[in-house]
């Protein structure tokens, strides 16, 4: 019997006991479809297969672009504080990465406002002795 790549060979007897042989000519590939034999991932390309149906045997392969990652959201990972700066994440959707990460800023404004008013109510304080030792100091 022929294969895809080798012949093969018809042997006629005659009645008499003579034989004589013919070849059968390879039949050849067929060509099934693209298979996916390894799925593209988003850094990673994957790879395609042809291969024959009669055999098996692959016949061609060719790679699959990479997908690249999907950014999700940002994600806060650390909250930022009066005094500490936090930190935010933007992860890929489909693997998971770490894509980027940003600070986020802490919010020193009520520290200094707190600071502006202690240091107010000090300088009063301060001014309003001082005055009163100046008036002390006048009358007597």
């Amino acid at each position: 019997m022929p294969t895809c790549t080798e012949e093969g060979v018809t042997t006629y007897t005659c009645e008499c006991g003579d034989s004589y042989t013919e070849p059968i000519p390879a039949t050849g590939h067929d060509e099934g479809e693209w298979e996916t034999e390894t799925e593209p991932a988003c850094t990673t390309e994957g790879k395609e297969l042809l291969k024959c149906t009669r055999d098996g045997e692959i016949l061609d392969e060719r790679t699959i672009p990479a997908l690249g990652h999907t950014p999700g959201e940002w994600e806060v990972t650390k909250e930022a504080d009066w005094i500490h700066d936090g930190e935010q994440i933007k992860k890929c959707t489909v693997c998971g990465e770490i894509l980027d990460t940003q600070v986020i800023p802490a919010n020193h404004t009520p520290i200094y406002i707190i600071g502006g008013c202690i240091l107010l109510v000090i300088l009063a304080v301060v001014f309003i002795i001082v005055k009163k030792k100046s008036k002390k100091t006048s009358k007597g």
